[in-house]
């Protein structure tokens, strides 16, 4: 029911949306939207009869590449391209939350472009908008960002997450 109301509401709006699956029922269940591409969660990099299913929806795809090492980013790389999907970008992330500016390590940007010459972005996931900005300075194409409208709430990633204000400083 929350998926239908923020589909609708997105659409009212002209805004598109997307969803991280983390099981194929959850693929299953956004399959009923007109998702425009699929973000997956470094956590499933290593999953890749998982990866190879989002895959063939055709559909681009996020891949967060956080805790791997390049033999198991070249591993899902060629899986997902094994289906014929050639639509991806891969995202460096420090899987703290928060991370500290100090750890966002971002030459791996460089690292993974140098090492498979596809497009990078970066899911951040520090309290503020400077690593982004230093990425987009590095050529990244996406940036994920956490995102609340309220700091006071006490709920999951909320201090990896910007706020109206701050998301606008960012933008």
């Amino acid at each position: 029911e929350h998926h239908i109301s923020l589909d609708n509401l997105c659409r009212d709006l002209n805004i598109a949306w997307t969803s991280t699956p983390s099981h194929a029922s959850d693929l299953d269940l956004l399959e009923r939207f007109n998702l425009p591409c699929y973000k997956t969660g470094s956590d499933d990099l290593t999953n890749l009869p998982f990866l190879k299913a989002i895959a063939e929806k055709g559909k681009p795809m996020l891949v967060s590449t956080g805790m791997c090492s390049l033999g198991e980013i070249e591993a899902a790389v060629d899986t997902i391209y094994s289906t014929g999907n050639l639509k991806l970008v891969l995202l460096h992330c420090v899987v703290s939350y928060p991370s500290q500016i100090e750890d966002a390590n971002l030459r791996v940007i460089n690292t993974l472009r140098n090492a498979f010459n596809i497009p990078i972005g970066l899911s951040d996931h520090t309290n503020d908008e400077f690593t982004s900005v230093l990425a987009t300075q590095m050529g990244v194409v996406v940036i994920e960002k956490h995102f609340t409208l309220d700091h006071s709430l006490k709920l999951p990633d909320h201090e990896a997450s910007l706020d109206p204000v701050e998301f606008s400083k960012l933008v």
